[in-house]
C-alpha cells in the first residue's frame, strides 16, 4: 500500500471496506510511485472470498498501465458484462 499515492491509499481502503461490508467487487485506477520515483497507473480489481469456517479475505489482481491515456483509450472496449465495479 505504501507505493500508492496518498489519495489512492484512502480510496483503496474505502473500496476494500465496502467489499467486505457489502460483498461487492471493485475495479479502480490508481497511481503508484515506484521506489525509483516513477509514476505509473494501475488497475486494481478485488472481491470478497469467504472460505469454510467464515474466514473472509479480499482477493484480486493488479495490472500496470503504461499511461492513463492508453487506459482511457481501451476502457470503452470493456463490455458492461465485464465491468465489476
Amino acid at each position: 500500500m505504501e507505493l500508492y499515492t496518498t489519495a489512492y491509499r484512502t480510496i483503496l481502503k474505502e473500496v476494500g471496506t465496502q467489499a467486505v461490508a457489502q460483498n461487492q467487487p471493485y475495479k479502480i485506477e490508481a497511481e503508484v510511485i515506484t521506489t525509483t520515483g516513477k509514476h505509473i497507473w494501475t488497475e486494481v480489481r478485488g472481491l470478497m472470498r469467504v472460505e469454510d469456517g467464515g474466514v473472509q479475505q479480499i482477493v484480486g489482481t493488479f495490472r500496470k498501465w503504461l499511461n492513463p491515456q492508453l487506459f482511457r483509450r481501451f476502457k470503452p472496449l470493456i463490455s458492461p458484462a465485464q465491468k465489476t465495479g
